[in-house]
């Protein structure tokens, strides 16, 4: 479900003869409705209202004001809209008797992306408190249609950079359904994306490709817009379910394909993490802890020790120093950490430090406590239960059979696959007895692309393949690039790769040479 293409033509010809003719009164009220959805959909169209728009009737109303510093903050890919502005705008809400609701929501957002941006997480999570307390009482829905996904958006990141992952997912979803109750509103795609995103990092990689499915892949590349930094979240999570499924060709071009903005946005610590995982399985890792080390000295703020991406990081990094045996280090760096109520990731990295040390019992005492401490305890990460049977193996304890299994259900259940990353020699095959294994599948796969393809080339992406069926069947690039929900420089650069593996001269020779 789509907003028709014929809802925003006619929304936009409006606009434009309200341009046209100066008629600022009708175009307040235009922007009042459509602000955002205006801003995914069209945003050429935004644009030209600020740049004719008079600056005495900005001054006049603040709300538009407001509205145009979040466009210019998409321009410039920062993180904040201007603070003068913010101040005045947030002057004039308070300045009424009865502010609308959607203005106080509003000055809510900016101050939750401010307190962010100094990694004042739990001032940032207070304020979401209160904004979900407006939405949850507030009688004054005038405009939720436009705004709520945003602001549902803005809570969604908040609960990610404090880990409340659970209640991301939330927020996300909430979002998502909302906009699609109304137009459908625009932004659903990224809300999607942004629920994928949180299934990932909270290692549910099976759910987050439900949520991936309903995203969208490259809507917009113009690096000014609202929908090229929001359309990162579902990129990234393309590449977290692909390290997970031990796809290293997938993760690779997934991360390559999509990385230009991410650096800009809210998710940057997302792909510094990716890059971990990705150097650390299938790399010496060096590289990701030089660039690891410089973001924690670089962003102390962002990264703050009780933050997700602080904690995160910090667990990526132990990680590598471990697999490099640098076992004092790899300490030293989760020390900041309370490992107890912390990200999956570092509560794994210490039970792992822990075993290195030959700790095992101190290793299951922490994860005990840890699950304890969970949300929603029952949910235990697959990594955690493989982490478990390790222990329970060197203590030779009879439970290690039944942990077992149990972790082999997980990794199943989540697609988790890269937990096996986590078990000794004996816990894995113990693991691979009972479910098949995911790197096997991925040569499998890759093994039937090699026997399909001419002798010398390389063995396709999951992306390349999904282009080459479609190739039969679509001919022109912009039709390639509509049925995959890409751009179409994007299809281009997945068929440039496509014909270099093939060495094949365009569409006819690709097929041909792949023996469709």
């Amino acid at each position: 479900m789509e907003w028709s293409q014929s809802g925003r033509d006619a929304l936009l010809g409006d606009l434009r003869s309200f341009l046209d003719h100066e008629r600022w009164d009708d175009i307040a009220i235009l922007l009042d409705d459509y602000f955002f959805a205006l801003s995914f959909a069209a945003p050429e169209a935004v644009f030209e209202v600020w740049e004719r728009a008079p600056r005495e009737w900005l001054q006049e109303h603040p709300r538009y004001l407001m509205a145009r510093g979040l466009t210019r903050k998409a321009w410039r890919s920062s993180a904040l809209t201007e603070h003068r502005i913010e101040r005045i705008f947030a002057d004039w809400v308070a300045s009424q008797e009865h502010p609308m609701a959607r203005d106080v929501l509003g000055v809510k957002t900016a101050e939750i992306r401010r307190l962010l941006a100094f990694g004042r997480i739990e001032e940032a999570l207070g304020a979401v408190a209160e904004v979900q307390e407006l939405i949850r009482t507030t009688r004054d829905h005038d405009g939720f249609d436009d705004v709520l996904g945003s602001v549902l958006m803005r809570m969604g990141l908040t609960f990610v950079a404090g880990g409340e992952l659970e209640r991301a997912v939330e927020a996300f979803s909430e979002g998502w359904r909302w906009s699609r109750s109304t137009l459908p509103h625009p932004i659903a795609p990224y809300l999607a994306g942004h629920c994928a995103l949180a299934h990932a990092l909270a290692g549910d990689f099976a759910h987050a490709e439900e949520w991936l499915a309903r995203s969208v892949e490259d809507a917009s590349e113009d690096p000014r817009t609202m929908a090229f930094h929001l359309q990162k979240a579902a990129a990234l999570s393309r590449t977290l379910i692909a390290v997970a499924r031990l796809d290293r060709a997938e993760a690779e071009a997934s991360l390559a394909a999509h990385a230009d903005g991410i650096d800009d946005g809210d998710l940057w610590w997302v792909e510094a993490h990716a890059r971990a995982r990705i150097d650390l399985y299938w790399g010496d890792g060096a590289r990701s802890a030089r660039l690891i080390e410089r973001a924690l000295a670089a962003y102390p703020s962002a990264t703050a020790p009780a933050s997700l991406p602080g904690m995160l990081l910090r667990a990526d990094l132990s990680d590598i120093l471990q697999h490099r045996g640098d076992l004092d280090r790899a300490g030293a760096v989760l020390e900041p950490v309370e490992i107890v109520d912390a990200h999956a990731s570092a509560v794994t990295a210490q039970a792992r430090l822990l075993m290195h040390r030959k700790r095992a019992g101190d290793a299951l005492s922490l994860l005990d406590k840890a699950s304890a401490r969970r949300r929603t305890p029952a949910v235990v990460p697959a990594r955690w239960l493989v982490i478990r049977a390790n222990a329970a193996h060197l203590l030779e304890r009879p439970s290690v059979v039944e942990v077992v299994r149990l972790a082999a259900d997980r990794i199943a259940s989540t697609g988790a696959h890269d937990a096996v990353h986590e078990a000794m020699p004996e816990v894995r095959a113990a693991i691979d007895e009972r479910m098949p294994s995911a790197e096997a599948a991925v040569a499998e796969a890759a093994a039937a692309d090699a026997a399909a393809l001419p002798e010398g080339a390389s063995a396709l992406t999951r992306r390349e393949r999904q282009m080459l069926d479609l190739m039969r069947t679509h001919a022109s690039v912009r039709d390639l690039a509509g049925a995959l929900f890409i751009s179409a420089n994007t299809a281009k650069s997945h068929l440039r790769n496509l014909y270099r593996k093939l060495g094949a001269t365009g569409r006819e020779d690709a097929l041909r040479r792949a023996g469709y």
